[in-house]
């Protein structure tokens, strides 16, 4: 197995065991007959805090389930492969960011199930194409962009679907953004890699490239010119 196939089923990892915990939990609430919708979050109520952490893991019944699981899965992968270095930061960001504004601004009921997260996923990996301006980058958000698009109507109330908690998706992709902007000007190691193999011959004058795995940041030196630089990513 090839190191790129490596990284991909790694970066795998995280959403399908999430998926897999969120399986066993409704489980748990069939074979014991009983619902967990209160471990959502409830708007400016102070118990309704601890959603914050759980409302994600909640759902209603199968279908609701069913139809986060993939979406999630196929979003966490992107990011840890694609943006492995800083990961866990964008997926706890968008995870906990989503909670608190939900916590704060929607309407007072019980909001449960990952969709709120799905929405922030989504939104990073689309929005940081825009913020970053690179090839690869700008690819993976029209990817997004085709797959997911009809999301957009997700953010909005619906009177077919007036359960639907339209504010988690909107507060979610919101955040989304926002980490995005945040964290636009960090870098995977092998797309910084790329971009300097992509310059020209003359701007380039020497390039070395340590790429140690048992290192945290990766290090990049090259000369471009005339000036020495190095950046960590």
């Amino acid at each position: 197995m090839n190191i790129e196939k490596r990284k991909l089923y790694r970066s795998a990892y995280p959403g399908l065991l999430f998926a897999i915990f969120l399986c066993l939990i409704k489980v748990v609430e069939s074979v014991f007959d009983v619902s967990l919708y209160k471990l959502g979050i409830k708007p400016l109520d102070f118990n309704g805090l601890i959603g914050i952490v759980t409302s994600p893991m909640i759902h209603s019944d199968w279908g609701h389930l069913g139809s986060n699981t993939l979406p999630l899965i196929i979003l966490s992968t992107g990011i840890f492969y694609f943006y492995r270095k800083i990961a866990l930061e964008v997926v706890l960001s968008v995870y906990f960011s989503t909670g608190f504004w939900v916590w704060l601004f929607a309407r007072e009921t019980y909001h449960i199930g990952a969709s709120g997260i799905i929405y922030g996923f989504a939104a990073f990996i689309f929005f940081s194409g825009i913020f970053r301006r690179e090839k690869w980058s700008i690819a993976l958000a029209l990817a997004v962009m085709v797959l997911y698009g009809g999301m957009v109507k997700g953010i909005a109330p619906s009177p077919d679907h007036p359960h639907m908690s339209w504010e988690s998706h909107l507060i979610g992709g919101l955040s989304g953004i926002l980490v995005a902007f945040y964290y636009r000007k960090a870098h995977n190691a092998r797309f910084l890699q790329r971009k300097i193999d992509e310059a020209k011959p003359e701007d380039r004058m020497s390039l070395t490239y340590f790429n140690d795995e048992r290192e945290s940041f990766p290090t990049i030196t090259y000369h471009y010119k005339g000036k020495d630089k190095n950046e960590k990513t």
